[in-house]
């Protein structure tokens, strides 16, 4: 697997998260790893954590492709 990669992460724990998944999934993001329980917010709550990844040679030339800029 050639090129660079970032890392990104999301608070998967409602539906706002869902479409983010969503999103970043049709922008070439790919699941890394689901952390369980890994961050809690100021209610106390506990929340999952999903770690992404893309490549970034693919990322802009899918964009450029598209006319994106």
């Amino acid at each position: 697997m050639g090129g660079q990669h970032i890392a990104g992460w999301l608070n998967f724990g409602g539906f706002l998260a869902c479409s983010a998944r969503a999103l970043f999934e049709e922008l070439g993001f790919r699941n890394e790893a689901l952390l369980k329980d890994h961050m809690k917010v100021s209610a106390g709550e506990y929340h999952d954590l999903l770690v992404m990844t893309v490549n970034v040679d693919e990322f802009l030339a899918r964009k450029q492709a598209l006319g994106v800029q």
